[in-house]
């Protein structure tokens, strides 16, 4: 399994927040904008990883090695970004604030992306090998929205 994929889409995704993140959009259309460009740089990673090449085997097309990384590098994204929308909604709710405005910055979104290729390393270790499961998904989902606890852990108090 090549690594250099998974860097690239990290930093292709870091970056286009980033770009997207100095437009006048609105946070979630900025979102959306950097979410599928990543997309789109994903699909033609595919497209040039399984050009010419030949499968043979019961397993479907998404078992296959980049596809099966990169459905548990978006679950991971989500996750990430899931966390952020959550700690927004505790904060509103802790300040006792009545109104439906999120208090949310571009870099609320690109902070858990900096951390999110070492992350997805330590999840690569614990699947290993295995057939995409629901397990592995909600595994990879649940590693994203955990990915402060262990940051937070590693700090000296």
């Amino acid at each position: 399994m090549n690594v250099i994929p998974f860097v690239l889409v990290g930093a292709v995704g870091i970056l286009s927040l980033v770009v997207f993140s100095f437009t006048n959009l609105r946070w979630w259309s900025r979102s959306i904008c950097a979410l599928v460009l990543t997309a789109v740089i994903v699909g033609l990673l595919s497209l040039a990883a399984f050009r010419g090449r030949v499968f043979l085997g019961n397993d479907s097309w998404f078992e296959q090695s980049p596809i099966r990384e990169m459905i548990l590098f978006a679950f991971l994204l989500f996750g990430m970004m899931t966390r952020v929308l959550s700690l927004a909604i505790e904060e509103r709710k802790g300040a006792g604030e009545q109104s439906s405005n999120l208090k949310l910055s571009r870099w609320d979104f690109v902070y858990p992306m900096l951390f999110a290729v070492p992350t997805f390393g330590g999840l690569l270790s614990q699947v290993g090998v295995q057939a995409l499961s629901l397990t592995n998904i909600v595994l990879s989902f649940q590693t994203g929205f955990f990915w402060q606890t262990i940051l937070k852990r590693a700090e000296p108090k």
